[in-house]
């Protein structure tokens, strides 16, 4: 920084910003670290793995949209348990269960 403003002065110029380079300083000694390089075969597992779950995540994508894009939409004459009732349909319910127990206490 001294060699730096003594040439701006002998120019005849002044230094209006003055800053500082840490990367050279400060980011020299972790650049001269060695990196460790992981196994090749663990490398080729970890992608062989990644391909194989795009693959079947993309296989299952597809086969709902399309499921949902050929079937009918499916429109149902109620909405709640109250609109079932009501709509006079067959229903079976097993005995002793929550839904029989609800319907038999109403």
């Amino acid at each position: 920084m001294n060699f730096m403003m003594s040439i701006n002065k002998s120019q005849g110029l002044s230094l209006v910003v003055v800053g500082l380079n840490l990367t050279i300083t400060v980011f020299c000694p972790v650049q001269l670290a060695v990196s460790i390089q992981p196994p090749q075969g663990f490398l080729k597992t970890v992608i062989g793995l990644w391909l194989l779950l795009s693959l079947i995540l993309a296989t299952v994508y597809r086969g709902n949209l399309k499921a949902m894009l050929i079937l009918p939409k499916v429109t149902l004459p109620f909405n709640n348990l109250q609109e079932l009732s009501e709509a006079g349909l067959p229903v079976w319910v097993p005995l002793l269960s929550v839904a029989h127990n609800a319907a038999y206490v109403s």
